[in-house]
């Protein structure tokens, strides 16, 4: 996790007062500056709702993502493992995918894999991860 980090400029602390008594971890990243008002990428943001599939085994992670990104009026889909997110994301035909890499059944990079190698237009489209971290 401290490579990701690292890899957007942020940083991550952690205290604790001692053995037993629990510990807070804190990840902070840089303010990035909104796009303009007016650019085509803002617009179709902020005009278009996506067709998003989570896909994520830790339940309280999953349902974060799903009220956020329905908040957001976006389609939300999600599932709790890599079987269950194959099945779904060609059920669906996500714009966007986000994945956890470590799923049960099959990871998140196969998952990714084996989306973007479906036999439809769409799946070479999705946004997925593309290549391991480490």
């Amino acid at each position: 996790m401290k490579r990701l980090v690292d890899m957007h400029d942020g940083r991550v602390s952690v205290e604790s007062e001692g053995v037993g008594k629990g510990a807070r971890f804190e990840i902070a990243f840089p303010l990035v500056r909104p796009a303009q008002a007016g650019s085509p990428r803002t617009d179709e943001l902020a005009s278009s709702p996506k067709r998003i599939l989570v896909v994520e085994d830790a339940e309280e992670v999953r349902e974060s993502l799903r009220m956020l990104l329905a908040d957001c009026a976006h389609q939300v889909t999600c599932a709790s493992d890599g079987l269950e997110g194959l099945r779904q994301a060609r059920e669906l035909q996500p714009d966007v995918a986000i994945i956890d890499i470590g799923l049960p059944g099959i990871d998140g990079y196969e998952l990714a894999r084996r989306i973007r190698e479906g036999p439809l237009p769409w799946s070479r489209q999705v946004r997925a991860p593309r290549r391991r971290l480490v």
